[in-house]
């Protein structure tokens, strides 16, 4: 079972959440986090409670007047109408029951009605929400045509195949991307006690928002990134200058364009980097909260992936528009490039081979360079259609040399590629229509491939029940 498609939307980004990284007893969200919500709520008590003391005693002098005109009324005294109300009531719904030889238990005194049903719902809803410890969760960014974008968290049980909506958060601005971390922004940063199940979100704003997974019904981030750039003051020296600050402007400590991508550090759980559509790649330590340095002249167009070495502390890569990839030394802030003959989709590290990165692109090629060699790819293949972009791959941690594409030309591949041998050409061992138009994102964990795709599917495949794939995994 998946979860339920629609025709107007997208999953855009996923990501699994590591087993165990998730709590089993997911908590509702305080809708009164502020001491001025607090007040506001007390408040509004009290002047119910001054209402309903001005209403009763309005209802007592109404009835005090009542008595006194029946009284002195001859009459409304003929026809009794002072005990009107006292007269003895006939139960139909008893009569009804009586008529058809059944008995009738007035509600209030039915033990099976009155059996704590408060705390029926209660359970019933507390069971709904509680995790088993075999269960999976994974986190997507699920975009409307409506302008209605949501993070979705997702539970898959393995065992009965289901996969569906836990909770979700309702966003801002469309969701372009989404990465997991474990570090709550502010904590320090050898506080072991702040490790959290958290999700970092980039969307149209340049603002990047962080949202604790395991609170149900979450009304605001636990944590933002940047901010959104004040325009500049129009003076008397500068009437010609525009009042807005342009769309591509750099800024060393925001974003001032939509986030593409997002990576978390895998050695130093404080950092984060984040790209943008200004050009610019941004470093966060995440116990300030606040941006380390910048990188702005290292591309000239959008930066479309980044990803850090899985090893080396300093290392990161980028890919964009202009048509090539960098390996970037973000001490020292030196530069490898690599040339490539189309627009930067995505881009990873090969964690088998980890002098190997992988480049996807809009033309449906895929590349993969060695670092040693900046002028000659290791592998360069035809992986999708001509002129339909490569989205979005991924290499399976536990499957050595295990790929698997995604193309808006709607089909899954997998591919078997040996960075070591470069004579050979990565080989095609499996490849699925998903039947849902275009394919955005993958994601690889464990066994399990995780699929976002066009009209709202996102369908998790168990790659073991594959006759072709099972063996890859046999270690």
């Amino acid at each position: 079972m998946q979860a339920r498609p629609s025709e107007n939307c997208i999953i855009s980004s996923l990501r699994w959440v590591p087993k165990g990284c998730f709590s089993l007893h997911p908590k509702k969200a305080d809708l009164f986090t502020t001491n001025e919500e607090i007040e506001k709520y007390k408040q509004d008590m009290e002047e119910q409670e001054q209402y309903e003391i001005m209403r009763k005693k309005y209802e007592e002098s109404s009835a005090a007047m009542t008595d006194v005109d029946i009284d002195n009324d001859e009459e409304l005294k003929e026809y009794n109408m002072a005990d009107y109300d006292n007269e003895e009531e006939i139960d139909v719904q008893q009569e009804l029951f009586k008529s058809l030889g059944m008995s009738h238990v007035a509600p209030e005194n039915d033990v099976y009605l009155k059996r704590n049903e408060g705390e029926m719902e209660e359970d019933s809803d507390e069971e709904e929400e509680e995790l088993k410890p075999t269960d999976y969760q994974l986190v997507s960014c699920h975009n409307e045509d409506e302008g209605v974008s949501t993070l979705q968290v997702h539970i898959y049980e393995p065992d009965d195949q289901n996969l569906f909506v836990h909770h979700d958060v309702m966003l801002q601005n469309f969701a372009l991307c989404v990465e997991w971390l474990s570090y709550l922004p502010g904590s320090a940063a050898n506080n072991s006690s702040g490790k959290r199940n958290l999700a970092a979100v980039g969307t149209f704003d340049p603002i990047i928002e962080i949202w604790d997974l395991d609170v149900v019904d979450a009304l605001q981030p636990v944590g933002n990134l940047g901010s959104v750039a004040e325009p500049e003051p129009v003076t008397s020296k500068s009437k010609k200058k525009k009042a807005f600050v342009k769309p591509n402007t750099q800024n060393d400590k925001t974003h001032t364009a939509p986030v593409l991508s997002l990576a978390w550090h895998p050695l130093h759980y404080n950092i984060l980097a984040s790209s943008s559509e200004d050009r610019t790649i941004k470093v966060w330590d995440l116990q300030t909260c606040e941006s380390k340095f910048s990188l702005n002249q290292l591309h000239s167009t959008p930066i479309t992936g980044i990803s850090w070495h899985p090893r080396e502390a300093n290392v990161l890569l980028s890919g964009g528009f202009d048509k090539k990839c960098l390996v970037i030394d973000s001490n020292s802030k030196s530069k490898m490039e690599y040339s490539v003959p189309h627009d930067v989709e995505s881009v990873a590290w090969n964690p088998h081979f980890l002098n190997a990165f992988t480049v996807s692109l809009s033309s449906g090629i895929m590349m993969t360079y060695d670092i040693r060699n900046q002028k000659t790819p290791i592998h360069k293949w035809q992986a999708h259609a001509p002129k339909m972009a490569v989205s979005d791959f991924s290499y399976s941690e536990v499957a050595p040399n295990l790929l698997v594409t995604c193309s808006h030309d709607g089909t899954v591949k997998f591919w078997n590629q040996n960075c070591a041998e470069s004579a050979q050409q990565p080989q095609e061992i499996e490849s699925a229509d998903i039947g849902y138009g275009q394919c955005y994102t993958v994601s690889f964990y464990e066994n399990f491939l995780a699929i976002g795709a066009q009209k709202g599917k996102l369908q998790v495949l168990n790659c073991l029940k594959n006759e072709k794939l099972r063996p890859l995994f046999a270690k």
